[in-house]
C-alpha cells in the first residue's frame, strides 16, 4: 500500500501533467504557420503526389485522381445558420487585394487559399501529403455566428456506391441526399453525430476517401449530394468572442485521398489508420476476457474462461477496494485497471432528504468541509465542472441506483477548467489524482474510464468554462445556442491521460468508447456493457453496429460484458452470443443484470453451465485477436448471406477466416481464399470448430 501525498506535492504533479501532455491545437498551429508567413501569389501548378495530382488553375483548385482525366474542383463554403445565408468562396488569384486568393509558401510547397467579405475571413491551408491531400481552415468573423462550414469535392458520383460501412452500400441516384451512417443527437444543423470519422464512394474504378483529422475532434457530417453533385464534409461551429485562447475565430481540419486499390469501405479504412498510425498502435501483450470486479482466484479452473483483463474498484489513495486475489492476478499475467468515471459525479445523500436540484447543490457545498477527502475532492470537482443548463442550473439527475442513494451530475472534464480557494480541484484533476495514486501501486497496470456513454446526454452552457475550451464551441439542434459539446471535453481528457499513461508504460481501457469516433484512438483496451435479451428473447447486435466496434477498435481486442437475467439468458443463447463474438474476433464475458446484484462470476450455477462453451470458443477468438483484423480480407464469399472475415497475414503465419449466416436458414457458398495467395503459397486448410 502506498501512503497518499500531500494536498500540495499532488497539486504541483497534477499541474505539471496537465502542462506536459498540452496538444498543440490547430488554432495555436495556425498562428505559428500562418499569421507573419511568407507567400507570394501561386502561379498555375501541377503537384504530383502518390495517388493524386493537385492543379491550381486561376481561380480553382482541381483534384485529379493519379491515371484519370476527371478533375474535381474543391469548394469551400459557409453557411450562416442564423441569416440561413450559404456562401461558396471563390479565390481569385489575379485580385489586386493581398486577402483574396491562392497564394504560395516561399518555403514549402503547401498553398494558402484568402477570401474576406464584410463578414467572413478565410483562410485555407492546402498541404500536399505524400499520399493524402490535407486541408485545414481557420474562419474568423467580428461577431458571435453560428455556422456550418463545408469542404466539398465537385463530382458526379451518380451511379456511384455510397458506403455505410463494411457492408452497407447503397447506389448514389439522381437528386437523393446520402448521410455517414451515425446517431441521433441534439447539437449541430441536423442533430446527427457520425459513428466514422472518414467517408467513402466508389465505382468500379476509383474510391474517394473524405473525412476529419482524429486528433481535432469537431461535430461533423460527412455526405454526397446528388443534386449538386458534391461529396461533403461539414462543421457545424460558433465563433464566439467568448472562447479566449482564440477568440472570434474557428479552426477545422479534413483530408482527402484517392485510393489506388479500390476495396469500398475496407479501404478507406486500411487508408486511414496508415495515414494517422497512431490510432492503431496496439499495446496490449496479451488477449483475453474482462472481469468486472468479482475475485478471479475464487473461480475453480478460471483458466477455462481465459480472463486477461480485471476491472477494479480502488479507494481514493489510488489502492483497492475489490476483495480479490491480486497475487493470482499477477501469477496469472492478468491486467489490472483502477476504476474511474469523469464524466460522472454521484453524490450520496441522507435518506430522510427531500431531493431537487436546490437541496443537493446545498449538500455538495457542505461536502466542502467534509472529514472524508474523497467527499470534499468530489464536491470541489462538482461545482467547478458539473454541466450547466442554458438556463444555469446544473444538469442534475436524481438517481436512486443500486450504488447510490441520492442524484448524478454529468461533468465537463476539460483539464484547464479554472480552480480556486473553495475548490481546489476540478473534474479532471481529481481523476489526475486517483490515476496518479493507482499505478505507483505496481499490481496496477492501467486506469478504467467507464461510462463513456455517459457524454451523450447534455451539452454545456456555462460560458465560463468558453474561456478554458481548446476546441470550438458549437450549438443546439432546435435553440441555436452556443454549447461546449460534452463529447469534445471528454475527448480531451481522454487524450491527456491516455498520453500520461503510455508514457509511464500503462494502458487505458474504456467502456463504451464507440460512443465517438474520436476516443478509441487513444483507448488501448476498448469494450462495452451490452445487453442481447428483450422480453427473454435473443436480440443481438445487428452487423452494422458489430462492424462498427469492429473497425473503430482496428486490431485491438474489443469486449464485452452481457449485462442481462442470466436465468433468462439460456445456455442456447450464450453459445449463439459467443459464435457473434467468435465471427468478428471479439471478447464474450458477463456481467450483472443492473451493474452490481446477482453478478455472474460470483453464480457458480451459471458459470459451470456455460464452462464448456468458454472453453470451446475462447481459445479461437484469442486467435483471432492475436492475428489482428484485416479490414482488406482478400476472401470472397458468392453468396449474399454469408458473411466472411478475415484475421492475420500470410507473411505473419496462420490466417483465420471466419463465416456468418446471416439468416435463419442453412445457406451453401463458396469461399473464394485467391485475393491473398500470390500463386506460390500451398494451403493448409483446417475447419477449426
Amino acid at each position: 500500500m502506498v501512503k497518499a501525498q500531500t494536498s500540495s506535492e499532488e497539486n504541483l504533479e497534477i499541474s505539471k501533467i496537465i502542462s506536459k501532455y498540452s496538444t498543440k491545437r490547430l488554432y495555436q498551429i495556425f498562428r505559428e504557420r500562418i499569421d507573419g508567413g511568407k507567400f507570394k501569389a501561386a502561379g498555375r501548378k501541377k503537384i504530383e503526389r502518390e495517388g493524386y495530382n493537385l492543379l491550381i488553375e486561376a481561380d480553382k483548385v482541381l483534384f485529379q485522381p493519379n491515371g484519370r482525366e476527371d478533375r474535381y474542383p474543391l469548394v469551400f463554403t459557409i453557411e450562416d445558420l442564423k441569416k440561413n445565408e450559404k456562401s461558396c468562396l471563390e479565390f481569385n488569384k489575379t485580385a489586386k487585394s493581398e486577402d483574396t486568393g491562392i497564394f504560395e509558401h516561399v518555403e514549402g510547397q503547401w498553398f494558402l487559399l484568402k477570401y474576406q467579405s464584410d463578414d467572413f475571413k478565410v483562410e485555407v491551408v492546402l498541404e500536399p501529403k505524400p499520399d493524402y491531400l490535407l486541408i485545414d481552415g481557420r474562419i474568423r468573423t467580428n461577431s458571435e455566428r453560428i455556422i456550418r462550414a463545408g469542404i466539398e469535392l465537385g463530382i458526379d458520383a451518380i451511379g456511384w456506391d455510397w458506403y455505410e460501412g463494411l457492408r452497407d452500400v447503397h447506389k448514389i441516384e439522381k437528386e437523393e441526399q446520402y448521410y455517414l451512417y451515425g446517431r441521433d443527437f441534439r447539437v449541430g444543423k441536423r442533430g446527427k453525430l457520425p459513428f466514422y470519422s472518414f467517408g467513402n464512394i466508389s465505382n468500379k474504378d476509383i474510391g474517394l476517401t473524405l473525412g476529419v483529422s482524429p486528433q481535432e475532434p469537431r461535430l461533423f457530417e460527412i455526405a454526397y449530394d446528388a443534386t449538386q453533385k458534391r461529396y461533403q464534409l461539414f462543421l457545424d461551429m460558433v465563433v464566439s468572442p467568448k472562447t479566449k485562447k482564440f477568440p472570434n475565430e474557428v479552426t477545422f481540419s479534413g483530408f482527402l485521398v484517392a485510393l489506388k486499390e479500390n476495396t469500398g469501405f475496407r479501404a478507406s479504412v486500411e487508408k486511414y489508420y496508415q495515414l494517422f498510425p497512431h490510432a492503431a498502435v496496439k499495446r496490449v501483450k496479451k488477449e483475453g476476457n474482462w472481469m468486472p470486479f468479482a475475485d478471479i482466484g475464487a473461480i475453480s479452473d478460471a483458466e477455462d474462461f481465459r480472463f486477461a483483463y480485471h476491472e477494479l474498484n480502488i479507494h481514493h489513495d489510488g489502492t483497492v477496494r475489490s476483495k480479490v486475489d491480486i497475487n493470482y492476478n499477477l501469477r496469472h499475467d492478468i491486467y489490472n485497471f483502477a476504476y474511474t468515471e469523469p464524466w460522472l459525479y454521484w453524490v450520496e445523500a441522507p435518506k430522510d432528504l427531500k431531493r431537487n436540484h436546490d437541496t443537493i447543490l446545498e449538500l455538495v457545498n457542505k461536502n466542502l468541509d467534509s472529514d472524508n477527502e474523497k467527499i470534499r475532492d468530489f464536491a470541489s470537482a462538482g461545482l467547478l465542472s458539473s454541466i450547466r443548463l442554458d438556463d444555469g442550473k446544473y444538469f442534475i439527475r436524481i438517481e436512486d441506483a443500486p450504488w447510490c442513494y441520492g442524484a448524478v451530475y454529468n461533468t465537463n472534464t476539460d483539464p484547464t477548467i479554472k480552480t480556486n480557494e473553495k475548490c481546489p480541484l476540478n473534474r479532471a484533476q481529481v481523476e489526475l489524482k486517483q490515476a496518479m495514486r493507482s499505478i505507483k501501486n505496481s499490481y496496477f497496470h492501467g486506469v478504467y474510464l467507464d461510462s463513456m456513454q455517459a457524454n451523450e446526454v447534455v451539452d454545456d452552457y456555462d460560458e465560463k468554462r468558453f474561456e478554458a475550451t481548446e476546441f470550438p464551441l458549437t450549438f443546439d439542434t432546435k435553440k441555436r445556442v452556443p454549447a461546449i459539446s460534452q463529447f469534445i471535453c471528454a475527448y480531451h481528457f481522454t487524450e491527456l491521460i491516455a498520453d500520461y499513461l503510455h508514457d509511464e508504460g500503462k494502458l487505458l481501457m474504456g467502456n463504451f468508447p464507440a460512443a465517438f469516433t474520436f476516443f478509441t484512438q487513444h483507448i488501448d483496451v476498448p469494450g462495452e456493457e451490452t445487453g442481447w435479451l428483450n422480453n427473454d428473447r435473443y436480440e443481438p447486435m445487428n452487423d452494422k453496429e458489430l462492424s462498427m466496434r469492429r473497425v473503430l477498435a482496428f486490431k485491438k481486442p474489443y469486449l464485452f460484458l452481457m449485462a442481462v437475467n442470466f436465468d433468462k439468458f439460456s445456455k442456447e443463447m450464450v453459445d449463439r452470443y459467443m459464435k457473434r463474438c467468435l465471427f468478428y474476433g471479439m471478447f464474450p464475458s458477463m456481467f450483472s443484470f443492473n451493474a452490481q446484484d446477482a453478478p455472474y462470476w460470483e453464480n457458480p450455477a451459471w458459470y459451470n453451465r456455460d464452462r464448456d462453451l468458454f472453453r470451446k470458443y475462447l481459445s479461437h477468438i484469442v486467435n483471432l485477436s492475436k492475428a489482428g483484423w484485416e479490414p482488406v480480407t482478400g476472401v470472397y464469399s458468392d453468396n449474399k448471406d454469408i458473411f466472411v472475415e478475415r484475421f492475420g497475414k500470410a507473411r505473419d503465419g496462420d490466417v483465420y477466416v471466419t463465416c456468418a449466416n446471416q439468416t435463419d436458414k442453412v445457406q451453401e457458398g463458396k469461399i473464394d481464399l485467391s485475393g491473398f495467395i500470390t500463386g506460390k503459397e500451398t494451403l493448409d486448410i483446417n475447419e477449426l470448430l
